[in-house]
């Protein structure tokens, strides 16, 4: 016959006793208060490095230092800054410790006047190396001022549509001022770069392309266009001759002659000046000369010699002619080339991280 089983009650009649018994001993134990209580163990804090983690202001991570970045580096930050970006690695960093020292002396000390702690007082935000976009913004380049083909290249920096007129590509610029390079890959600013042919354009990290790039969209021709680049040339040199011919007859209004010996037939030129004045063309050069002083002396006004007249007029007209070459070719008016290639000179040299052929 097989066995059957008794139910809990039955096979343990202590048990049901047993829980009653524990259950009011624990509900006296806490009626009588913490001070019979056993005291809670402080846990000792660890001394495992894994423990110990360390933070900036903020929780944030330190930056890197400025000792690992590279010269090109440094030089665009502290260009974005707006501060000087020429000198070895060691000046570069102190420019950029001293600006931000000067950034921290901005912020408010706990209970000053105007703010609280923290908060800063000054007006113009901080400026950062990725705030590029918004340092072009400030600026406003005056696009009226470059080029046909330099608006174009503009617009394919900007992955614009660079087809139009000259007033449709300068609205469109103007609509979309600020170009991102950041975009491009290193590979890609090299090629940049070497289509406006800068030289040692595609060495460097890629902060120091991009730098080189904003450097050369501030003048106002495509230093890659070799047809542009031969009108400018001629016309420069056309004004240097003009503007030569214009010191000398400054100087022969002063009795200055000594200008002649630069010419190869420079006898000639002064008897042809003793000629014009009815004047004897006998003697030395010295002879001459004084001779010429002596007549402007006794003259009320100046003797106007045709002999500028004759050297300007050819250069005048080739100058002429290369100017209508040059605004049907660039869209714009020309006032002088070498003034522009002067200023052109200006920005170059102000740049160390900028070069071109």
């Amino acid at each position: 016959m097989p066995r059957t089983k008794r139910p809990l009650a039955e096979s343990d009649p202590n048990a049901s006793s047993s829980r009653r018994t524990r259950s009011k001993v624990a509900k006296s134990n806490e009626s009588e208060g913490v001070e019979n209580a056993a005291p809670i163990q402080a846990k000792k804090p660890s001394n495992k490095k894994e423990d110990v983690v360390k933070v900036s202001n903020g929780g944030d991570q330190e930056p890197e230092g400025y000792a690992s970045k590279t010269n090109g580096e440094l030089a665009f930050m502290l260009r974005e800054r707006g501060l000087p970006y020429n000198g070895i690695k060691s000046v570069l960093i102190g420019r950029l410790e001293d600006f931000d020292e000067k950034q921290k002396s901005n912020i408010s000390k706990p209970g000053a006047p105007g703010g609280k702690a923290g908060e800063s007082t000054s007006a113009e935000p901080i400026l950062d190396e990725g705030n590029s976009e918004a340092d072009s913004l400030r600026r406003q380049t005056d696009f009226a001022s470059k080029d046909n083909s330099k608006l174009r290249l503009m617009l394919e920096a900007r992955k614009l549509p660079v087809s139009g007129t000259r007033d449709e590509l300068i609205a469109r610029l103007e609509q979309n001022p600020i170009v991102d390079y950041d975009q491009y890959t290193p590979n890609e600013l090299s090629a940049m770069a070497m289509r406006r042919k800068m030289r040692q354009g595609a060495a460097g990290p890629k902060a120091s392309k991009i730098a080189r790039l904003r450097q050369n969209d501030e003048l106002k021709r495509d230093t890659g266009n070799s047809q542009e680049d031969t009108l400018y040339i001629g016309l420069s040199s056309m004004e240097m001759i003009m503007g030569l011919l214009h010191q000398e007859q400054v100087s022969a209004s002063r009795g200055d002659y000594s200008f002649v010996k630069h010419y190869r037939n420079s006898g000639k030129i002064l008897d042809d000046m003793l000629t014009e004045r009815n004047l004897s063309d006998a003697g030395t050069m010295a002879a001459k000369m004084d001779r010429l002083r002596a007549d402007d002396a006794g003259r009320e006004t100046p003797f106007v010699s045709p002999f500028w007249q004759e050297k300007v007029k050819p250069a005048q007209a080739e100058w002429d002619q290369l100017r209508l070459a040059f605004e049907a070719a660039t869209g714009r008016t020309l006032v002088s080339a070498r003034a522009d290639l002067n200023e052109e000179d200006m920005i170059l040299k102000s740049d160390p991280l900028y070069a071109h052929k």
